[in-house]
């Protein structure tokens, strides 16, 4: 992060609306000043909830808004990948092999599978029942888990997200 950067009031008032909305789109005119406060939210998502994300734009501002991600947040240019198409422009650096993150709900999905109810924490049951992966008989709707592993989240629940 550049020393001296800040973001103004009014992107700040948009980064609290991002991280209290996670699923909101920002629809003002171009040039408005969006981008440092969602990449701001993009940092706080990675280093709060090691949740990474996709910033998707125009050929046009990729490297504009690679170095807007470098200025205002404490990603290092390694961690910034661009992807066009399927290939990167920017390849990160291999840092040795990372141990897979640990996925609680596909964790209790796969005991639910071998007919394990035990050891399953009560609110992750709770948000795949939600989500209607499990019904309350504890069955795993597998064509549900099918479609969401083919398909973006908005097709498989329009209007949910």
């Amino acid at each position: 992060m550049d020393e001296g950067v800040s973001l103004r009031d009014y992107q700040v008032a948009d980064l609290c609306y991002y991280m209290k909305n996670p699923r909101c789109l920002n629809l003002s005119d171009p040039g408005t000043g969006k981008t440092p406060s969602v990449v701001v939210c993009q940092w706080w998502l990675w280093s709060e909830h090691q949740c990474g994300t996709a910033f998707v734009m125009p050929l046009s501002l990729l490297k504009k808004n690679r170095d807007e991600i470098l200025r205002f947040t404490h990603f290092k240019p390694d961690e910034v990948t661009i992807v066009t198409g399927m290939k990167p422009l920017w390849p990160t650096k291999s840092r040795g092999k990372k141990p897979p993150r640990s996925n609680p709900a596909r964790e209790a999905v796969e005991k639910l599978r071998q007919g394990i109810t035990e050891d399953i924490h009560p609110a992750t049951l709770a948000s795949l029942k939600r989500q209607g992966i499990v019904d309350d008989d504890l069955n795993v709707d597998e064509d549900l888990i099918e479609r969401r592993n083919s398909l973006p989240i908005e097709l498989v629940h329009p209007g949910n997200t």
